[in-house]
């Protein structure tokens, strides 16, 4: 064995990314929601209900007419939990020197910087994953092992968080019984009217 295979250092050129850290949130910032701080699981949702109704009229100085409390209803939720953490052996990452200088130490604490912030985004994505998977089934699916799931294909069933959605408002949208208002996939560039569709969804929104 020769003097550089037993105490030659390899030149280090730095670290390279073949994947952009993160996942891109094609929602606007509205639907990203208002963090709170919760201990343990269990929570209660306050829903409130808006106003569309007109007040009364009656003849000017007549009493007026007591109005109703409008209705405020709760349910009970069970608050979705990720369970992960980090080991990090402190000897190994005390030994590594950095790329551009071999004092010890200085490469350990950037890749302990690096490792973390990685472990965060697992974190970060799991909220944009379950806030995309709500908004497109009204339900979160996971598999027993507890991985987050694209569709209802292989889900658990006491791994799956539905969220109540009425069948009428998922698909193609046929919540009032009088037919889907996205009749065709906007894919469907030959049928699919799509100004037609937006304008129906508009109409059905104010209902």
């Amino acid at each position: 064995m020769t003097i550089e295979q037993l105490i030659g250092l390899p030149a280090l050129l730095g670290l390279m990314n073949e994947t952009t850290s993160g996942l891109p949130d094609p929602l606007p910032e509205a639907f990203e929601g208002t963090e709170r701080k919760v201990v343990g699981n269990a929570a209660r949702l306050f829903i409130g209900y808006g106003q569309r109704k007109t007040p009364k009229a009656g003849k000017y100085g007549a009493p007026s007419v007591n109005a109703q409390m409008e209705p405020l209803a709760s349910k009970d939720v069970i608050i979705l939990s990720f369970l992960e953490s980090l080991p990090i052996d402190p000897i190994t990452f005390q030994r590594l020197h950095d790329f551009d200088n071999f004092n010890m130490q200085k490469m350990g604490a950037g890749e302990v910087a690096r490792q973390v912030g990685l472990f965060k985004t697992k974190f970060d994505n799991a909220r944009k994953v379950v806030k995309w998977s709500n908004f497109r089934y009204g339900a979160v699916y996971l598999n027993s092992a507890g991985d987050l799931l694209p569709s209802s294909s292989g889900a658990a069933t006491d791994w799956t968080l539905d969220f109540g959605v009425p069948a009428g408002h998922k698909t193609q949208l046929d919540f009032d019984g009088n037919g889907n208002i996205i009749a065709n996939l906007w894919s469907d560039t030959t049928n699919a009217n799509i100004p037609q569709q937006i304008e129906n969804l508009q109409v059905a929104a104010a209902k």
